[in-house]
């Protein structure tokens, strides 16, 4: 008999037993505990408490009223703290937590994945809805991870098991700005989700303060190897990474906090009070502007994202932060000018011939991942047959493809799970009493009532998995939220009171950055209309440089990528299908009037494939990026790169649908980018770095512009 199998019998043997069960009638029971001796069978039956211990199965102690002294010992299942309690789910509930499972696979790299199947699969053991399925009709997430390091899977698992064992890990350190690998030593506090990455908080011992890491820059991962169950630290009371991950960029590590105030126009006044009204104090000014006060202790980081602004956003005190990103837009024009304007074929509309990329040193070759270890196996296969037993009585005749789905299995791994099913029953009060698991005519059986009837309750982590990949999906004005909520309070019940505390340690260690706050009401009047086929109007921010524009669409389609929101829409000025970012609409309008979609909108690549699709006519934009620069494009945008120079610059060659937005997305890297090409881009982005150079009261070669400045942004 096989550990697994011996391990399952002494739970079936314990649940049918009256009463507790002594080590002697154990003996008498599992040849494995007699041994060479009384003494070497106790340990062994030790370490399978342990491990039961380890799955959730509580082995209490209780007297034995046929021995006395020291033999009066007995051992039972405590039935109440071990096996999941009743949980009563309504209809809408159950599709919550269905979408919980949706949204948990399309997290690339989520630690807690695995977690996420096994919890599932317990607390609706009594249904046979598909944990697979696809999300509700009209809604789609993805939250895919962009790094390209392809350890990250494995060092994201052995992070996060560090931060539950509080255990110090050690790594080599790739720190972006001085461009050198340090050894870290971090005391791991959680982890957050942002934008596509996934980002480390904790104590750093080189620094002696908490700092933020990307995984993706590390270069190897080792956790102390420490013996004993001590932890290597204590998290601070009160931390919560989930906090961690809204805190702007000008407030990370830097100088002495500086009060900077800034003014907006009327045209994004509006998107700063709903993104980043909270990061300071923030002012609606008479005609519709906005006048936003913060502290920055990197001034700096605050001025790459005001650049990004162009002339809607003018710095009002202090004079020498305005005076820095005046700097910054003056040296643009000078590197626009130092380099004449390129000929060929990015000068002309169409798609760039792909540029050709050298093989990586080692691409091609698969790293072999490591084994369980038979200890992990046989927790794991244990857990499944557990769960399994209830799922089968409850659901009565089951086609075995089904079960082979939904515990994730062959339909020959199902066939030998059955098997050690079979064999169980009570072999001391009565050897024929087996419980009658079969398959038959493709479809598997239980007849025999089982003594295991509910699955055990949850640990800590599975009940974390699906509680994490909550905050991932809730949104403010999502209709399932509600659902949701009252979903994630019947799991916290469905753990043990003793892992309760430690849970909600644990919810503190995971965050996910997401841009739902704020966007209620336009993700709730989205998503009507999309039920309803009702056409809207939308005042809609674009990208193109034409500023605020009336809408009319049609929604077709709603969905998160990497925790930002989407609508796919047929555009009735546009007349083609076109995807609206729900930050960038400041308001929706109901018609009354009812559409049908167009016949050759497809669903199925929204939520999977890229954000943006080019259109036939984009224009190929040539950049070059600097040095400082080039090792962020190699990290953020390496497909796109077409030349490394011997300097350490880079080269992208990208497709855009107007000047106004490639002008929109380089404004930020200062003058660390310059566009080569074509000329009308290059003179689009003169023109704005003179309206800006306007609005501090200079002309576009930085002397003082004639007459008085109004002090407001164009």
């Amino acid at each position: 008999m096989n550990r697994t199998q011996r391990l399952l019998e002494l739970v079936n043997f314990l649940m049918n037993a009256q009463g507790g069960v002594s080590f002697r009638r154990l003996r008498e029971a599992f040849p494995d505990y007699r041994g060479e001796n009384e003494e070497s069978g106790r340990r062994k039956f030790e370490r399978d408490k342990e491990t039961l211990r380890d799955l959730g199965i509580v082995i209490q102690v209780v007297p034995d009223e046929e021995m006395e002294g020291s033999e009066g010992a007995a051992y039972a299942i405590d039935t109440e703290e071990t096996f999941i309690p009743p949980v009563e789910f309504e209809e809408e509930e159950v599709l919550a937590l269905l979408l919980l499972s949706h949204v948990a696979r399309r997290i690339d790299h989520f630690p807690l994945r695995r977690e996420t199947d096994q919890a599932l699969r317990k607390i609706l053991y009594d249904r046979q809805d598909d944990p697979e399925a696809d999300a509700p009709a009209g809604l789609q997430v993805r939250l895919p991870d962009l790094a390209r390091n392809p350890r990250q899977p494995e060092w994201l698992r052995a992070i996060h098991d560090a931060i539950l064992r509080r255990r110090t890990l050690q790594t080599r350190y790739h720190t972006f700005w001085s461009d050198e690998v340090k050894t870290r030593r971090i005391d791991p506090y959680g982890l957050v989700y942002q934008a596509g990455r996934w980002s480390l908080v904790g104590w750093c011992h080189l620094r002696k303060d908490v700092r933020v890491f990307l995984v993706e820059r590390f270069r190897d991962v080792r956790v102390s190897a420490k013996k004993g169950s001590k932890p290597d630290y204590e998290i601070p009371r009160g931390f919560d990474v989930r906090k961690a991950v809204g805190t702007p960029p000008w407030l990370w590590e830097g100088t002495r906090p500086v009060e900077v105030e800034i003014e907006f126009s009327p045209r994004v006044a509006w998107q700063v009070a709903r993104s980043h009204g909270d990061a300071g104090v923030f002012e609606t000014l008479p005609g519709g502007g906005g006048r936003l006060t913060v502290e920055a202790t990197n001034p700096e980081a605050l001025i790459q994202w005001l650049l990004g602004f162009g002339p809607d956003a003018r710095i009002l005190r202090p004079a020498d932060v305005a005076e820095a990103l005046v700097s910054h837009v003056r040296a643009i024009l000078r590197g626009l000018e130092a380099v004449p304007v390129l000929g060929g074929a990015a000068g002309r509309r169409g798609r760039p011939e792909k540029p050709k990329r050298a093989k990586a040193k080692g691409a091609g070759r698969g790293r072999r991942g490591s084994t369980e270890n038979e200890s992990s196996r046989t927790h794991a296969e244990l857990e499944r047959l557990l769960t399994m037993i209830p799922y089968l009585y409850e659901n009565g005749r089951v086609p075995l493809e089904e079960v082979a789905a939904r515990f994730g299995l062959t339909r020959e791994e199902v066939v030998e799970a059955i098997d050690r099913i079979a064999m169980l029953g009570d072999a001391l009060l009565d050897p024929h009493q087996l419980i009658d698991a079969y398959v038959e005519e493709g479809h598997v059986e239980i007849d025999l009532p089982p003594a295991v009837r509910r699955p055990i309750r949850l640990t800590a982590r599975q009940a974390l998995s699906l509680i994490a990949g909550a905050g991932s999906l809730r949104a403010e004005g999502l209709p399932i939220s509600s659902a949701l909520d009252r979903a994630v309070e019947k799991v916290r019940a469905a753990t043990p009171r003793a892992e309760r505390e430690r849970l909600a340690d644990l919810e503190r260690a995971i965050g996910f950055a997401r841009e739902g706050d704020g966007l209620g009401e336009t993700l709730r009047r989205l998503l009507r209309a999309r039920a309803e086929r009702e056409t809207v109007e939308i005042e809609y921010l674009s990208t193109t440089g034409s500023g605020i524009t009336a809408r009319r669409i049609d929604p077709y389609q709603l969905w998160n990528h990497s925790g930002f929101w989407y609508c796919a829409a047929w555009c009735h000025l546009r007349k083609e299908t076109r995807t609206f970012r729900l930050s960038r609409i400041r308001s929706v309008r109901e018609t009354g009037e009812r559409f049908e979609p167009v016949p050759d909108f497809d669903a199925s690549r929204y939520g999977e494939g890229p954000i943006y699709i080019p259109p036939k006519d984009a224009l190929p934009v040539r950049v070059r990026f600097a040095p400082d620069a080039a090792r962020l494009v190699e990290e953020r945008e390496r497909d796109t790169i077409v030349e490394r120079g011997r300097d350490g610059s880079v080269t992208v060659l990208t497709l855009a649908s107007t000047p106004a937005w490639v002008v929109s997305w380089l404004l930020p890297y200062g003058e660390a980018a310059t566009i080569l090409e074509p000329e009308p881009v290059r003179e689009a982005m003169r023109e704005t770095c003179r309206a800006i150079l306007r609005d501090y009261g200079e002309d576009a070669l930085g002397a003082p512009a004639s007459g008085p400045t109004t002090g407001k942004p164009a």
